[in-house]
């Protein structure tokens, strides 16, 4: 337990490293919108990759093994049909986990609110759902995958790869698109005039 959390502790270095060396100067050159944005976004992808793939590994296939596929569910709502235990609660963590993504992604590309990010000019961003659907759908995915390879590389790993995951981290991403425009619509965060997203 111990040598997992000194592992767990690693990653979290290995990121704040990469924060500092390649993120923290140019996002701050760019203002305090900008910065408080684009980190919240980062310290976000980190705690999803902490509870998705951390520890991370090196994954070297068994290239003779071909078990590693038989762990994949391609049956969507699998465990919910057979009354599997927390079932519906991982269903719903998963939609959760991915909607600050839809948030994060429509105010990044926007400009939108204001609060808490500071002040900075509002863009357009044409086809702003159909877009948050893709990019969360491309996050879901590669989550997805890399957890496949980490059972390819190592068949006791707890990681798997499932459809309903990649289903139910979609609809979050989009879930939290539609909560940001809810809130910019009914709230002083974005004032009135602005044009449509």
């Amino acid at each position: 337990m111990i040598k997992l959390f000194f592992i767990h502790l690693f990653d979290f270095f290995l990121l704040d490293a990469l924060y500092l060396l390649l993120f923290y100067s140019k996002w701050k050159r760019k203002g305090k919108a900008v910065f408080s944005r684009r980190t919240a976004f980062f310290v976000y992808i980190t705690l999803v990759l902490h509870l998705t793939l951390m520890p991370f590994r090196i994954p070297v296939p068994q290239w003779g093994d071909r078990d590693f596929l038989k762990t994949v569910n391609l049956t969507p709502f699998a465990d919910i049909a057979e009354g599997a235990d927390f079932a519906w609660g991982g269903t719903l963590l998963n939609v959760a986990m991915l909607m600050p993504f839809g948030w994060l992604l429509a105010a990044e590309r926007t400009g939108k609110p204001d609060i808490p990010f500071g002040k900075e000019p509002e863009r357009k961003w044409k086809g702003g759902f159909i877009k948050t659907i893709l990019w969360s759908a491309l996050f879901s995915l590669s989550i997805e995958l890399t957890q496949l390879l980490y059972v390819w590389a190592d068949s006791t790993s707890s990681r798997r790869c499932d459809i309903t995951d990649f289903i139910t981290n979609t609809a979050g991403g989009a879930l939290g698109y539609i909560a940001w425009k809810i809130v910019c619509r009914i709230s002083d965060f974005c004032k009135k005039g602005r044009h449509h997203v």
